[in-house]
């Protein structure tokens, strides 16, 4: 059996520093509006962005 996810939306995040440059290996939790963990210790890769699929809605994305 295959499940197809249509129109599921691609996020990015980016982490810049007090420079305004790109960094690498930092952490974030993404919760949705009740405060519920979607998703656990996302770290941006090596230039510094993050990519998540999550549905249309309002998320809380918090620098753990």
């Amino acid at each position: 059996m295959f499940i197809l996810q249509k129109n599921i939306p691609k996020y990015d995040f980016e982490k810049t520093g007090e420079e305004g440059k790109l960094l690498p290996g930092a952490k974030f939790n993404i919760y949705d509006i009740n405060h519920k963990l979607l998703k656990e210790n996302v770290t941006t890769d090596e230039n510094g962005k993050i990519k998540v699929l999550l549905s249309y809605g309002k998320y809380i994305v918090e620098e753990v």
